[in-house]
């Protein structure tokens, strides 16, 4: 005798569940939603980076942007402060050779910059600026595309998404995923055994 054929009151448990997934068809439909409605979705379709992230070079200190080559031994080279680049306020112009500026977290590097100087590591004099410890190239600078590369699998269909997720999401400029239709489900109680609130237990 087959599973199939067995009386319903002679199944294991192990049975029973295998006849109950048998009837089932996974969910394929797919909904649009805003991001801030996705928590605990369950994605439809592979994400992949629109963009790089960052997606441009920027400062990871607090600090003074420069370029190596200007700095040949720590205390010695003054550099001439030419301006500043905060977030939201790059410093748009290209920096000049013995030029440095002041730059913020996150801020734009400069063309013509390759390394940021920590500012706990700089003295001023006579308005000119020096570092007092060696310096590498590159030290200091997240390039473009450093978390992420254009065009690179982020996520996988069927994916659940999580807070963590939607923030990765986020930084991806994308406001609205697909997402799996949510399952719906009734479920209700059975047996005599089974009393309201208000009633008294035999």
């Amino acid at each position: 005798m087959t599973t199939a054929d067995c009386p319903p009151e002679q199944l294991t448990t192990d049975q029973a569940k295998a006849r109950i997934l048998e009837q089932l068809s996974p969910v394929r439909s797919v909904e649009p939603v805003r991001l801030q409605e996705a928590l605990g979705r369950v994605l439809a379709s592979d994400l992949i980076a629109p963009i790089d992230v960052p997606g441009f070079a920027n400062s990871a200190m607090d600090g003074y942007a420069l370029h190596r080559s200007d700095i040949k031994t720590a205390g010695q080279q003054g550099l001439t402060l030419a301006g500043y680049s905060t977030a939201g306020h790059p410093f748009n112009d290209r920096l000049k050779p013995g030029n440095c500026i002041r730059i913020m977290t996150g801020a734009l590097l400069p063309e013509g910059a390759d390394t940021v100087v920590m500012q706990e590591q700089t003295r001023i004099e006579q308005e000119l600026v020096f570092t007092t410890s060696e310096v590498q190239p590159g030290d200091n600078v997240r390039n473009a595309g450093e978390d992420l590369r254009q065009d690179t699998q982020v996520l996988s269909a069927g994916h659940l998404l999580t807070s963590a997720d939607l923030g990765l999401i986020a930084s991806l400029g994308i406001s609205q995923i697909d997402v799996v239709r949510r399952l719906s489900v009734a479920y209700f109680s059975t047996g005599d055994e089974l009393v309201t609130a208000d009633q008294t237990l035999a």
